[in-house]
């Protein structure tokens, strides 16, 4: 009976790599999700068309034209947008069917709803870190998540992805199950179940050179997009950030050749930085939303945090009823879905053999965490 399910499962999810993305001829038309809280710098890149006339200021970026705006509380997004951190910013959306997408810094992503009834949702991570929770009766249940090196389906589940411009990527599950294949296809696809992670080993790793190596030239990379950007936000003027087309950096339109796929358990490191990286501790108040409408805004994004609470914790009853009941109290008197986000992360963390312990958490990691929620769930574990 396992040997069925997982071929059942291969079969499935298989289908869901194999569907080509539209984002090429994709309009931003339909509203997909709102952000509910905000750290630092962010924007998103709207009004795409494949002209340089629009809303000013506009971009390129990724071969075709944006708007781009500062993300706040309260912003609307829309199908074919993309969410861009700055090094310190992180966002969180919240779909209107309650899943949720938290957004870590330096991060470049687009979702994109489907265009076809029954056709999968589409997250291109263009670079950077993103922990999404996709509920299992969720639409997103088919979503598949794209990089310049390797795809992976959803099947409802928690799970954190990060990415790098050279093609590295690292897939953790949190709960649930994932496929992930290379987008070549030259390898076996890899079933990623809770509490493990997957990590590319590429064919054509990057060149060390005399400023950087290969383990931190993506960060370098990284780093050089992220301050041209900062000093467009500063100024208000617009840049071109993909003057080299498809070749630039991140690109989805160009393959990167993986010659492996490693699947380990996660490590107590990873999951703690999972959390820190995804993680915004304050609550949105009222001085904190800047539209005309605060009140209703305010009324709204406390309304979502409350529905991706109830979506968290059906997911933790339908994945894990054991942990459900242990826990049913705590998330019952929660008002956000961050206890279940850090939960999920602290009970991996119990579970991680000593062997995976690689070192503690740094004091930036802690303070990002916040040092009671350390204490309490991390701390002598």
């Amino acid at each position: 009976m396992k040997a069925l399910a997982y071929i059942l499962l291969l079969l499935s999810v298989f289908s869901v790599l194999s569907v080509p993305s539209k984002i090429d001829a994709f309009e931003t038309v339909a509203l997909i999700a709102t952000v509910t809280r905000v750290e630092g710098q962010a924007q998103v890149l709207a009004h795409r068309s494949m002209s340089p006339n629009g809303p000013q200021p506009r971009l390129k970026y990724q071969g075709a034209y944006f708007s781009h705006f500062p993300i706040r509380i309260g912003t609307k997004v829309r199908s074919g947008d993309i969410i861009h951190t700055l090094a310190e910013g992180r966002v969180r959306l919240i779909l209107s069917n309650g899943d949720q997408f938290n957004v870590g810094p330096a991060t470049s992503f687009q979702y994109i709803a489907p265009v076809e009834k029954r056709a999968p949702s589409t997250i291109n991570l263009f670079y950077g870190k993103l922990r999404a929770l996709v509920s299992k009766k969720s639409d997103n249940n088919r979503m598949r998540i794209r990089t310049n090196s390797v795809s992976a389906g959803v099947r409802g589940t928690d799970f954190f992805i990060q990415h790098n411009p050279v093609g590295i990527t690292k897939l953790s599950v949190l709960r649930g199950q994932m496929i992930i294949q290379d987008n070549a296809k030259s390898l076996k696809p890899l079933v990623v179940t809770k509490g493990r992670t997957a990590q590319v080993e590429l064919a054509d790793p990057p060149a060390p050179s005399s400023s950087t190596n290969s383990a931190n030239a993506a960060d370098v990379m990284e780093h050089a997009l992220n301050q041209k950007q900062a000093t467009a936000l500063e100024q208000g003027t617009a840049f071109d950030h993909n003057s080299a087309g498809d070749t630039a950096p991140g690109s989805i339109h160009r393959t990167i050749k993986v010659a492996k796929i490693n699947l380990n358990e996660s490590s107590r490191e990873e999951l703690v930085a999972i959390q820190s990286a995804t993680q915004i501790l304050k609550s949105p108040t009222l001085p904190d939303i800047k539209t005309p409408k605060a009140e209703e805004t305010l009324a709204e994004v406390t309304k979502l945090e409350k529905q991706s609470l109830d979506v968290a914790k059906e997911d933790i009853r339908l994945h894990e009823p054991d942990l459900f009941k242990r826990l049913e109290s705590e998330l019952n008197s929660a008002k956000n879905a961050d206890a279940a986000s850090v939960t999920t992360i602290s009970e991996l963390y119990r579970q991680a053999p000593a062997e995976n312990i690689k070192k503690k958490p740094s004091r930036e990691e802690i303070d990002s965490l916040g040092r009671d929620v350390y204490k309490k769930y991390f701390e002598g574990k």
